[in-house]
């Protein structure tokens, strides 16, 4: 009975990371900038290049997708699921 809850639980991290990976590359992939979706429409128009590359910097945008990955699962552990 132990070996089958150890194997459970293994299993169950193992789909678990497979399905956080799946929403993180999921969420990369919508078109669109999120910065620009992030920003209303009206400043849309009036912000330039170097406020844009500061807002991608505060949100980590700049960084490669593994370390984006670990930066967002290292959140999602810690109980930060983001801003409303």
């Amino acid at each position: 009975m132990t070996t089958y809850i150890i194997r459970r639980l293994i299993l169950a991290a193992i789909v678990l990371f497979l399905v956080s990976v799946f929403v993180f590359v999921a969420m990369r992939l919508l078109p669109g900038d999120p910065v620009l979706m992030y920003m209303s429409a009206s400043s849309v128009q009036e912000i330039t290049e170097e406020q844009l590359n500061m807002v991608r910097h505060e949100f980590g945008l700049d960084k490669t997708l593994p370390l984006q990955y670990l930066d967002w699962i290292s959140g999602v552990l810690h109980g930060d699921l983001g801003t409303s």
